[in-house]
Order: C-alpha cells, then sequence, then structure tokens
C-alpha cells in the first residue's frame, strides 16, 4: 500500500513558511490468524523560504502485532529515522504573547 501527502505551512515568522511532501510504501503480510508483521518506509521533505529550516529525511519501521485474544492486541516495533532535524527556539517575545 503506498500513500503520500503535502501540505503547506504559514508560520508567524515568513522565512519559515513552506511546504512539506512525504511519501511512502507498507507492506505486510499475516503469518497467523492471529499475528500480523508490517514494514513502512517513508520520505519525508519539508521545504522553506530560508534554507536553514529545510528538511530530508528517510525512515523505516518494522512492526508486528499479536491478538492475544479477540479484544486484546498486543504491539511490537521498531524504527530508525535518518535525516536532517532543525531544532527552533522561539524568541522570548513569541513565549510571552502565547
Amino acid at each position: 500500500r503506498g500513500f503520500g501527502a503535502f501540505n503547506y505551512f504559514n508560520y508567524r515568522e515568513n522565512e519559515r513558511d513552506g511546504h512539506e511532501f512525504s511519501g511512502g510504501l507498507t507492506i505486510g503480510k499475516r503469518v497467523h490468524e492471529r499475528i500480523n508483521i508490517q514494514s513502512t518506509y517513508e520520505y519525508q521533505d519539508l521545504s522553506s523560504r530560508n534554507r536553514l529550516f529545510n528538511q530530508k529525511s528517510n525512515a523505516l519501521s518494522i512492526r508486528n502485532e499479536f491478538g492475544l485474544t479477540p479484544k486484546l492486541l498486543f504491539t511490537i516495533g521498531y524504527g530508525i529515522k535518518k535525516g536532517f532535524v532543525t531544532v527552533f527556539k522561539a524568541r522570548d517575545a513569541e513565549i510571552q504573547n502565547t
């Protein structure tokens, strides 16, 4: 199953305004009546007016689901994401106005 999204962000600061594109692919297999295995790859691209806030990343995850009872599902998984991450600290005036 494939998926994708496109979003536009409008911040209080024009240099952070921009768009996001993300897409990926999920594959899975039902191994047993109560056991599912699923793996997902996702690509994300955030672009803004100021390239300082641009981000590109790749993520890979795997998840196992076990149906313990008809009403109880146990899930365990692992994910890893690599790419650029931007840390943003709001200015003191913005913090006081919110």
